[in-house]
């Protein structure tokens, strides 16, 4: 019996051969360009958005462009990282879009209340590697990409 379907293996087999589209959404440039350097030189080849002007910029963002995974602060303001976790993932039970909270909030009950709403992982900038960051978004696309399918 074969490990995955072959819908599976066609979608792992066209994630190998184009890089996953990762949208960096903080409102601190400094964050925004360390994070995203620190995948580039652990070796990931993720074709890099950022948006650090707001989280309608970033919604329509995702609207116009194929976004794999979106790397969300939630403490942005003046409005929160939340909200726009809620207008990306409208059905938080069938994703179409990964999230990965990345954020130096450290309320479990928001934490809990991200995932709740729809995101694959959080993660807290203080204590999180660019390692631990590039596998959470390995993850979080695989996740959703096996919801969809």
């Amino acid at each position: 019996m074969p490990l995955s379907s072959p819908k599976q293996q066609t979608i792992a087999t066209l994630q190998a051969d184009s890089p996953a589209t990762v949208l960096f959404v903080d409102d601190n440039p400094d964050d925004l360009a360390s994070w995203s350097a620190g995948l580039r030189e652990c070796g990931s080849s993720y074709v890099i958005l950022k948006a650090s002007d707001g989280l309608a910029a970033a919604f329509h963002l995702c609207q116009d462009q194929q976004v794999d995974c979106v790397v969300l602060d939630l403490a942005m303001p003046p409005q929160s990282g939340l909200d726009l976790l809620m207008k990306l993932v409208p059905d938080r039970h069938h994703p179409n879009i990964a999230i990965v909270v990345l954020t130096v909030l450290r309320n479990p009950s928001i934490l809990e209340l991200a995932r709740d709403y729809g995101a694959q992982a959080c993660l807290n900038k203080t204590s999180t590697s660019v390692h631990a960051l590039d596998e959470a978004i390995k993850k979080a696309i695989d996740t959703v990409s096996l919801r969809s399918n």
